[in-house]
């Protein structure tokens, strides 16, 4: 698979995690920062390049450590630009008003319905993973692994079939697994 193909998905989460950037002067989320220091991680994997740069200040305060919502939102913007200028520069660039994934004429629209689907879920995922407190640990857990392989996932029914596989090896019900998305 071709470098581009396999960070195109962490471009468009980032992309995505911009758009909804708290404006807020400090961030006490730690799951926030995490997630952000885990996708340079898995850049720094990928392509072999170091983008340690973008990685987050973490503030001590107490029981309550934070990070500048400032630098959040300037370290993400740097990181989605270093990405398209080194990766996708002759795509549209990100935040210009035009689609924030172009597909290749030569695909289908299914693939770019299955990228956008991708996406959306990507996001509920991380919107129940960091905002419902109420989550089992056995419910995070499968949310984690399903997030982990999300970057693999191609098509409606790879990402059905990867819930279901993951939700079996954990031992979960249907009823365990609509909870976990919150439905």
């Amino acid at each position: 698979m071709a470098i581009n193909d396999q960070i195109r998905p962490l471009y468009g989460e980032l992309i995505g995690y911009m758009a909804q950037a708290p404006n807020a002067p400090y961030m006490r989320d730690s799951g926030l920062w995490e997630h952000f220091h885990g996708l340079i991680d898995q850049l720094n994997k990928i392509t072999a390049n170091d983008f340690s740069r973008f990685r987050l200040s973490i503030h001590p305060d107490g029981d309550s450590p934070y990070v500048r919502g400032n630098e959040y939102r300037s370290n993400l913007n740097g990181l989605i630009m270093n990405l398209y200028s080194t990766y996708f520069s002759s795509e549209n660039p990100p935040f210009s008003g035009s689609p924030q994934t172009v597909v290749n004429q030569t695909q289908s629209q299914n693939q770019e319905v299955s990228i956008t689907m991708i996406m959306e879920f990507q996001s509920l995922i991380d919107k129940q993973l960091y905002g419902n407190q109420s989550l089992s640990k056995e419910q995070k857990t499968f949310l984690e692994i399903i997030k982990e392989n999300l970057p693999s996932v191609k098509t409606a029914v790879d990402l059905v079939s990867t819930i279901i596989s993951v939700a079996k090896t954990l031992g979960m019900n249907i009823d365990q697994v609509k909870n976990s998305f919150g439905v």
